[in-house]
């Protein structure tokens, strides 16, 4: 990246925060779709190519039936992985634009580019310009993608008085590091134009339908995030509709949990990006200044800090690349009032274990009973709430620890109270005091003081 507070490239590796994932492909898209169709058509689906959708017939909350080439086609349910066409988020008009991030890119394929040198040389190359970004992703066979990234207002009356082509070769001129790359390239495609891609649906299910990847919402392509969301949301979509068929009953309860954590990781995305935008100081054009995270934003510092690591460690992904922004004072101010936090609870941890440690229940947070994602389907389980932060699904054992904590108390009495329920033995012991330290770190416990030098 050539990006925020460092005038000269830097690189992030998916090693240093993911062991077991060392590293991603960068995949032409045309091809990776072709392969998911086929397995489709393999696991029985039957295939219909070029049947633009003419028409669909609604019924309250519920798809009867759509047309294709004059072929009326009825379904006990719908999945519209219809992507950016958004077939019923347009017939409902119900797409959200995020205001901030109202953005177009043109994007076009070379032969015959350089790459990065040594180990970078796979690695995608982002470059931010006075007018926006610009990408540079190697692909197979010498091809390239490259695409450039700017205010969608500010643009389009350029680009309707010189043309996208033009536009688009006097925006790759003002990067130094990309056009240096395409100094010996061909471009062998066409400039194609995308805009307005930030977007959310209202609501994301009916009583027989629901939106899946694009379809449902999208978020800027700074993280390359689409791929994700669209196979996460396909997993969530799959249980959604195995619950309908399976427990009918559920079904509406269910709704509300896939469309949570589906949005979830869409906000969690989105607000990475306006971070990371809002952090990129060194740029002082009309694009960077209107992207800025000001002192009378409403963005909540601490509230998003916890959205963004929960359940990673210090050095997690969200950190690695935020640390090379310039951030708002009273985000970093959050960030490190949380992490000194933590490094207070596992000094304490290492010092004492937890025998000499009171905790109780936060005021922020409660033990919920309702409906959960379970392997394949939606059931009804446990789950912590609170309003800043994501619902956390837990096991029954971790629900009937925090309902044991009444108060101050300490591991001791927490265990005593335990006994009553299950026949401690020295494994339960173990998990339960491994439970009490990470709901401790995770702010669903907290610190009851006590006198002690060391409290």
């Amino acid at each position: 990246m050539f990006w925020g507070s460092n005038p000269d490239l830097w690189s992030w590796y998916f090693r240093e925060t993911n062991q077991r994932f060392p590293h991603s492909y960068q995949v032409e898209r045309s091809r990776f779709d072709q392969i998911l169709l086929e397995h489709a058509e393999k696991c029985g689906v039957r295939i219909f190519q070029e049947s633009p959708i003419q028409s669909i017939e609604l019924n309250e909350d519920s798809v009867q039936s759509i047309s294709s080439k004059g072929q009326r086609i009825e379904f006990e349910y719908l999945i519209d992985a219809s992507g950016q066409s958004s077939l019923l988020a347009n017939r409902f008009r119900s797409r959200q634009y995020d205001e901030k991030l109202l953005n177009l890119a043109a994007y076009g394929y070379f032969e015959g580019a350089d790459h990065l040198e040594g180990e970078d040389a796979g690695n995608i190359l982002i470059e931010s310009v006075d007018t926006g970004w610009i990408w540079k992703i190697p692909l197979r066979n010498g091809i390239t993608s490259v695409g450039c990234v700017a205010d969608r207002d500010a643009s389009l009356p350029n680009i309707r008085e010189i043309g996208v082509d033009e536009w688009f070769r006097s925006t790759l001129g003002q990067s130094q590091h990309v056009s240096h790359l395409l100094s010996n390239a061909r471009l062998t495609s066409r400039i194609s134009v995308t805009r307005d891609w930030s977007y959310c649906t209202s609501n994301f299910s009916g009583a027989n339908y629901c939106l899946v990847g694009d379809a449902a919402c999208f978020i800027d392509p700074l993280f390359s995030t689409g791929v994700h969301l669209a196979v996460s949301g396909g997993f969530l979509a799959s249980a959604l509709v195995h619950t309908r068929f399976v427990n009918q009953d559920l079904y509406r309860e269910s709704q509300a949990s896939y469309e949570t954590l589906y949005k979830s990781q869409y906000s969690h995305f989105q607000e990475l990006v306006h971070l990371f935008y809002g952090g990129n100081r060194t740029k002082d054009s009309y694009f960077w200044q209107t992207r800025k995270i000001t002192s009378d934003s409403d963005y909540s510092p601490r509230e998003s800090f916890v959205r963004l690591v929960s359940g990673q460690s210090e050095f997690g992904y969200e950190r690695a690349v935020l640390d090379r922004a310039t951030l708002p004072n009273e985000y970093v101010d959050g960030v490190s009032s949380i992490e000194a936090r933590r490094a207070h609870l596992q000094a304490l941890f290492a010092d004492h274990g937890l025998a000499s440690i009171k905790f109780r229940r936060s005021s922020e947070v409660n033990v919920h009973k309702g409906v959960v994602l379970e392997e394949s389907q939606f059931v009804r389980g446990w789950e912590i709430i609170g309003s800043a932060r994501d619902s956390l699904p837990i096991n029954e054992f971790v629900a009937n620890v925090l309902n044991a904590i009444e108060g101050s108390m300490d591991l001791k009495s927490l265990l005593i109270r335990l006994e009553t329920k299950y026949r401690l033995d020295d494994t339960l012991r173990d998990q339960v005091q491994q439970t009490v330290r990470l709901l401790l770190l995770d702010d669903v416990l907290e610190l009851d003081p006590y006198p002690s030098s060391n409290a």
